[in-house]
């Protein structure tokens, strides 16, 4: 005699959890194809930019950014408000 086998639920795959995406000017991806961009339109016009010095931009590039906003969030607390609550 064949045994029941209880029928079990139908599981539902996870929700995909969507992520905010960060600004273009983050991506180093997006940067070094834009420098690779104008690299190769640059040597159009005469001007050679090696791949060495291509890397070497997005690394200024990158630093610079990264200065420029820690510059914008010191400005924001200072310019703030309101104080900040540390109380859980």
């Amino acid at each position: 005699m064949a045994t029941k086998r209880k029928a079990t639920p139908r599981k539902t795959p996870p929700a995909v959890k969507t992520q905010s995406g960060k600004p273009f000017w983050e991506s180093k991806t997006l940067m070094g194809a834009a420098i690779t961009v104008l690299a190769a339109l640059g040597s159009i016009f005469g001007f050679d930019l090696s791949e060495v010095d291509q890397a070497n931009l997005v690394d200024y590039l990158t630093a610079i950014g990264v200065a420029v906003g820690g510059m914008l969030t010191v400005y924001g607390r200072i310019t703030a408000t309101e104080k900040i609550d540390v109380t859980p």
